[in-house]
């Protein structure tokens, strides 16, 4: 008799509430390794988008046997009180807790690995898990704060309290297991929590195959000037990121090296934030342009990143940020970009201080660096940064023939 596969449902969560979609490197090359290993990997999404009447009324469960992708569907009208509920206290998500309780009870899995995004979601479920005493492995992956992140400049001193507490306290506890982004992320969270069983596994991304494509090869496919030292930013572009860009912006003004360079964006984001940035770098005298948004599944988003000198990451100068060490920033050093990120442990600890970093919200301290790195030999700077890459990608990838990790992977 075959022994049975270990069953794994690794939960993922997109902010637009899609669903399951492929190109969040981390989570899919987790994914990935899983299956390698043997492991029945199953992925579940949140949905909150409706094909039909009966699924607004009554929600229901997308399986997808081929691909083992389940998407969680609520009705519209539960959907309504948890966007309350997380506009109050950032605890949405009962109806999703709910599916998966149903999920989990069907393919009876060996362990979840919950997303830290869905705040209300985890709290519910654990809750319901432990009422109901099943004995399943939880593990929780922090890739963010996300309480912090959503509640660091609210003057609702409730939600605050409530939304961190159960993120940070509450939810770990339950759980008992966890995946940090960072070792500053596992000495908070053990700090906060008191829960002592946490690994480290830090954004990834898989080396590109890229040395058939010269840079400005990658620039005339973009009808990026050759004559330029470009500098990258990738990300969507709302809210607090587009101040970050406006604050990159600034910064660029002011280096002595301003003419020599082009600030390039990519990624989606709001259409009047976008007209805005491109508006206030024309007023600065900074030579910027916005491609767009690439799917990182296709290569056109790896020769864009090819096509750029420098890849710049930003964040402000907050706990979360700390937390954190950059999906964006592991897709620069993969290709070999030379990058500037802000001087935050969780940044500064995975590039083994190896990357320019400056003083955050500092656009003086930012607008020196970037003039010292295009100072700097490059072109040895890319080959150090996609060695680095591939170190980062060889631990984790050796993390899963540890005994001790595969121990909490699957024993409860």
């Amino acid at each position: 008799m075959s022994k049975l596969k270990p069953k794994i449902l690794h939960v993922y969560f997109s902010h637009s509430a899609s669903g399951y979609r492929p190109g969040w490197a981390r989570f899919d090359i987790l994914t990935e390794m899983f299956r390698r290993k043997g492991y029945e990997a199953w992925i579940l999404g949140y949905k909150m988008k409706w094909s039909s009447l009966k699924q607004k009324l009554f929600g229901g469960i997308e399986i997808d046997k081929n691909s083992k992708v389940i998407n969680l569907i609520i009705p519209h009208w539960l959907s309504t009180i948890d966007v309350f509920l997380n506009n109050l206290f950032l605890i949405g998500g009962f109806g999703w807790s709910i599916l998966l309780a149903l999920i989990s009870n069907r393919i009876k899995p060996n362990t979840i690995i919950l997303t830290d995004d869905t705040i209300g979601t985890n709290f519910y479920f654990l809750l319901i898990k432990k009422i109901l005493q099943k004995k399943i492995n939880i593990i929780i992956d922090y890739q963010d704060l996300t309480a912090q992140m959503h509640t660091c400049k609210s003057k609702n001193i409730f939600k605050k309290l409530i939304s961190q507490t159960i993120d940070e306290v509450i939810n770990p506890r339950l759980a008992k297991k966890l995946i940090v982004i960072s070792k500053f992320g596992k000495d908070y969270l053990m700090q906060r929590s008191n829960v002592k069983d946490i690994y480290v596994i830090p954004a990834i991304a898989e080396s590109k195959n890229l040395d058939n494509y010269s840079k400005e090869e990658c620039r005339r496919l973009f009808n990026i000037p050759l004559n330029y030292k470009v500098i990258i930013w990738s990300g969507f572009i709302e809210g607090f990121t587009t101040k970050d860009v406006l604050f990159l912006i600034d910064a660029i003004s002011l280096c002595k090296h301003k003419n020599e360079i082009m600030l390039v964006m990519i990624g989606g984001g709001i259409e009047y934030d976008r007209y805005y940035i491109l508006n206030h770098a024309k007023r600065k005298g900074v030579n910027a342009m916005h491609l767009g948004y690439f799917d990182s599944n296709k290569a056109e988003y790896w020769l864009c990143l090819r096509s750029a000198d420098i890849g710049i990451f930003m964040r402000p100068n907050a706990l979360f940020s700390h937390f954190l060490n950059g999906a964006k920033v592991a897709d620069y050093i993969s290709v070999g970009l030379p990058v500037i990120v802000p001087c935050l442990k969780g940044q500064l600890d995975t590039l083994e201080y190896k990357a320019i970093c400056y003083i955050p919200e500092d656009k003086y301290d930012l607008s020196k660096k970037i003039d010292l790195a295009l100072e700097m030999d490059l072109e040895k700077y890319s080959l150090e940064m996609e060695e680095l890459s591939r170190k980062i990608f060889n631990e984790v990838r050796k993390l899963f023939e540890d005994e001790n990790f595969i121990s909490f992977l699957l024993k409860s």
